[in-house]
């Protein structure tokens, strides 16, 4: 946002003489010859009531604030109550524009396409203020549609009768300050391919990065960009988003699109790629976009660098602590499950009876205990295959509660495994609990290794299952 109108005011009011009411808290200035005669009323002009010292427009020539015309700027002011009516006459002085530039720096036009409502305000006889205030009508915006910078109207008093004197502070400056339609992208996207590698052409033939650009304000027209895919980029995001994975660049990325509709201010990016051959042994690329350059009414980019980042790659089967997608399977004991631990299907009962039990009556989920160990390997054969969303388990007491898995791996036929990455830990005080898998998983056989207890101290090191169950859509 530039500077606004009445901070730049104050200082260029700095360079000339002091208002003599501001006289008032100087000592050194008072005492001096040249301090201002009190005996004299001053007439001048102050800032205005609104906020209308500074008015923001758009490459259209709209402002951006809705201004209605006439706009109400300020009254003309005196010092002392006006011993008799003063009259005075304001002007619009572009004559002014040079020294204004040259004391405060910037570099403004003169606003033209203004007229005053009226140039002629009276101070009545024992007021301090105008009846009236000075007012402008916006008649022409073709000056803030061609310049499209920063602007100055001057208002001055030109000429006072009656008992007063005009002060130095005779003019006013009303800013009119260019606003561009200001773009910035997303910085990152994902596109998670899924498991299957016959669906990654058709994912990847059209990624659509949705609302990606975003525009300061509705576009005024369609807003279009130059996309550029760029290997510049790569290290950066490894360093960044990387995460202890090494990113490469993918190359063969085409732009079909980007662009910002008339009276949107979201759009979206849309890519073509091909799955490279590297896809399928599990590496990551990353494509970064760099927006050079937009085309459209009253847009800039933001900055030179503005640069979004595509990330596409095949995610990691991973275990997470939370509720499994779809519904609990229910089981009864004419389903032909098997559970096996440490290759054994036979249990030894955490209880005073003795007799052994089948593991897979854990599925039962009817209060049977086993116990686990850490470092024990559990397979079970579902006997079918299930698209499984996740599990749950039961414990004795949260204190026999485990606190992971050292490893889980699911197959569909026995021979072939995939291994998950595991990323849930177990509530510290929670005998029950489910652990949902980032994707379903058409599986038959699950296989996993026992970590270590909840409560790992004297007596207490073992894990007392007493259920465990799946969840599947």
């Amino acid at each position: 946002m530039k500077t606004k109108f009445w901070k730049v005011f104050t200082a260029f009011a700095a360079g000339v003489a002091l208002m003599p009411l501001a006289a008032c808290d100087n000592e050194d200035y008072t005492s001096s010859p040249n301090r201002p005669d009190y005996d004299i009323n001053y007439v001048y002009l102050y800032e205005p009531v609104q906020a209308y010292s500074s008015i923001e427009f758009k490459a259209t020539g709209d402002f951006l604030e809705n201004l209605d015309n006439p706009l109400a700027l300020t009254p003309v002011r005196c010092t002392k109550p006006a011993p008799a009516d003063i009259h005075v006459q304001v002007v619009i002085d572009p004559t002014v524009v040079d020294s204004y530039n040259e004391a405060t720096k910037p570099d403004y036009g003169f606003m033209t396409g203004v007229e005053l409502v009226s140039s002629e305000f009276t101070i009545p006889k024992g007021e301090y203020l105008s009846t009236e205030e000075i007012a402008m009508n916006v008649v022409d915006r073709e000056a803030l549609k061609q310049n499209q910078k920063d602007l100055i109207l001057p208002i001055k008093i030109e000429t006072l009768s009656g008992d007063g004197k005009i002060s130095e502070h005779n003019e006013v400056y009303i800013h009119f300050i260019y606003e561009a339609n200001f773009i910035t992208v997303s910085p990152f996207y994902q596109e998670l391919l899924g498991q299957n590698p016959s669906t990654w052409s058709a994912s990847m033939a059209t990624l659509t990065l949705s609302d990606a650009l975003s525009s300061s304000w509705a576009a005024d027209g369609d807003l279009t960009f130059i996309v550029e895919p760029s290997s510049d980029y790569v290290a950066a995001f490894n360093e960044k988003y990387g995460k202890g994975y090494e990113y490469q660049f993918l190359e063969g990325v085409t732009v079909k699109s980007a662009k910002i509709a008339q009276g949107a201010s979201k759009g979206d990016i849309v890519l073509s790629a091909s799955v490279p051959s590297g896809m399928a042994s599990g590496t990551r690329y990353v494509v970064p976009l760099r927006i050079k350059s937009v085309s459209g009414i009253g847009a800039e980019l933001t900055s030179d660098e503005e640069i979004c980042y595509v990330a596409v790659y095949v995610p990691p089967f991973t275990l997470m602590s939370g509720t499994p997608e779809g519904s609990r399977i229910s089981y009864d004991s004419s389903m032909n499950w098997t559970l096996s631990v440490n290759g054994s299907k036979v249990a030894q009962e955490a209880t005073e009876d003795s007799s052994e039990s089948l593991w897979s009556e854990l599925f039962l989920c009817n209060g049977y205990v086993a116990p686990w160990a850490e470092g024990d390997v559990c397979e079970i054969d579902f006997g079918q295959t299930y698209n499984l969303t996740g599990l749950g388990m039961s414990f004795y007491a949260w204190y026999y509660a485990l606190v992971d898995f050292k490893s889980f791996e699911y197959s569909a036929d026995g021979s072939t495994w995939s291994s998950a990455v595991i990323d849930f830990t177990w509530s510290t005080y929670s005998s029950t609990g489910t652990i949902k898998f980032s994707f379903p998983v058409e599986a038959r056989y699950l296989r996993f290794t026992i970590g270590e207890p909840n409560y790992n101290y004297t007596n207490y090191e073992d894990i007392w299952n007493t259920g465990i169950y799946f969840y599947a859509k």
